[in-house]
């Protein structure tokens, strides 16, 4: 699976980035869309969609957090 990271964000996204993120990640099917982000205090968090290669079109989020880039 490839991974495509896209621009960090300085604040929690709104739903237009999680919508282009889906479109992304529709388009890219069996990639894997990773948006980093800053989120609320000193957290950094990583957050990714992806499509499975089934035909029922359902995305899977993934968050992951951290304390570094």
């Amino acid at each position: 699976m490839k991974r495509v990271t896209l621009p960090k964000l300085s604040s929690v996204p709104n739903g237009a980035t999680l919508e282009s993120l889906i479109v992304q990640a529709q388009a890219d099917r069996e990639g894997l869309i990773a948006l980093p982000f800053d989120g609320l205090g000193d957290g950094r968090f990583v957050l990714a969609v992806t499509f499975s290669t089934s035909a029922r079109n359902i995305p899977r989020w993934y968050l992951f957090a951290g304390d570094h880039d």
